[in-house]
């Protein structure tokens, strides 16, 4: 008999974690990223979505200014996870929005500004750069975040968050 399962830990909490990474770097003002040459700035846009433990209650947060939410910053004092975030990715020339959550981690979404070429391969081509540059961002801050995570960094990144919303 295969007891595998039985002797698994659950490391589930940790995708709420790295949504949470996400929300302290922005916060902080480390929200900026280099990715194939292209300088990126992330936002977390009108709306985040948090629950408790044990899933029983869910908040969602719709906002155009985080930074200054009372309703945020109670539901990260009342211990709340972030299960979803929408997230803006900027640089000079692209704007596109995706949305990430949990259970399991996951990007659910891209919204890719319209083409403005004609042709359809074209087009197409765009289309397969955009999901690129979303995976990439998404596989380069998830590795920063297990950097982290797994270091006193996180913490100290905790700690100046604490601080910076008056937790």
């Amino acid at each position: 008999m295969n007891n595998s399962n039985s002797t698994q830990k659950d490391l589930s909490f940790l995708e709420n974690e790295y949504l949470t990474y996400l929300l302290i770097e922005y916060f902080l003002g480390n929200n900026t990223l280099s990715i194939n040459d292209i300088n990126l700035v992330y936002d977390i846009t009108h709306s985040i979505y948090l629950e408790n433990s044990n899933y029983q209650e869910k908040i969602t947060i719709i906002s155009e200014n985080l930074n200054e939410n009372k309703e945020l910053i109670t539901a990260l004092k009342n211990s709340k996870k972030v299960s979803q975030l929408n997230i803006k990715l900027t640089s000079q020339s692209i704007d596109i929005e995706a949305t990430l959550k949990t259970k399991p981690l996951r990007i659910t979404g891209i919204k890719a500004p319209i083409s403005k070429t004609e042709e359809i391969s074209d087009t197409v081509l765009e289309r397969i750069l955009y999901l690129k540059l979303v995976y990439a961002f998404f596989d380069k801050t998830l590795v920063n975040f297990a950097k982290i995570r797994t270091s006193d960094k996180w913490y100290e990144k905790v700690k100046k968050f604490r601080k910076k919303i008056n937790l």
